[in-house]
């Protein structure tokens, strides 16, 4: 079988230090989500997607939002693909991975043996009310593991998790230092306008950069890939939300797995 990978969307910045925040807790509620996850359109088929300034772009346009990277300084680009059929996390992770929802069971989180803490575990929050986190069994992408725990081998899971809730968010805070090049998120969603901001450092002047995309009827699943050169320790920040339903009782965001290399 052919993979193909359809760019979207790269955005290159330069930054000096770290984080951002969001909190949350997730209850115990579990459910398949046969109609909610991972399987749809490929993000080139969307009408289109918005960049960080607003504009609205075609889906596989490129897009340079920031300065060249300054070899004295932390620089990070962000790249949006299509995810092959088949991940096998320990040769793109292997500097650390995670995956979540494994076995259908929203509390699973799977890291690499050897790399426990590289990637913690996501933080989800709404603006009120409780949070439903659930599972999906359709994710379109085979993961596989060898080298994992607390599960210490995939054969091939579907699973992820995904919440329904309104404006929902997933944040990730990733700790990185000189030795790692790229950090890659696999996220997803349906029926949905969803965005993806991401931080380097923190302070004044830290920038932000964000990109909206927006899909209905279906759903799209992606690879967003976060290229980057640390001279000095610190943290990224990736926060994955839904900004607006299309579905009132279906539109949702999927969040599967990362890895850091």
């Amino acid at each position: 079988m052919s993979v193909r990978f359809a760019p979207i969307l790269v955005i290159a910045t330069t930054a000096a230090a770290c984080g951002l925040g969001i909190t949350g807790a997730a209850p115990d509620d579990e459910a398949l989500a046969g109609d909610a996850g991972g399987a749809g359109s490929d993000p080139a088929d969307a009408a289109g997607a918005v960049d960080g300034g607003g504009s609205s772009r075609d889906a596989d346009d490129q897009v340079d939002a920031g300065p060249d990277a300054d070899a004295d300084v932390n620089s990070f680009t962000l790249t949006t693909t299509t995810p092959g059929p088949e991940l096998d996390l320990d040769v793109e992770g292997t500097a650390g991975w995670a995956h979540w929802g494994f076995n259908a069971n929203t509390n699973a989180f799977n890291q690499h043996a050897s790399f426990v803490g590289a990637i913690p575990t996501f933080q989800v929050s709404v603006p009120s009310g409780g949070i439903n986190l659930r599972t999906m069994s359709d994710n379109r992408t085979r993961i596989t593991w060898a080298q994992g725990t607390p599960t210490a081998v995939s054969t091939g899971t579907l699973n992820g998790v995904y919440s329904r809730d309104d404006r929902v968010s997933f944040t990730l805070r990733v700790p990185l230092g000189p030795a790692t090049s790229e950090l890659a998120l696999y996220a997803g969603l349906h029926r949905a306008k969803a965005e993806i901001v991401v931080t380097l450092g923190d302070g004044e002047g830290a920038p932000v950069r964000a990109a909206t995309f927006d899909f209905e009827p279906g759903n799209a699943d992606f690879r967003f890939a976060i290229a980057h050169r640390v001279v000095s320790d610190t943290e990224l920040t990736i926060r994955w939300s839904m900004i607006e339903k299309h579905d009132s009782n279906n539109s949702n965001v999927t969040l599967i797995a990362a890895t850091l290399r």
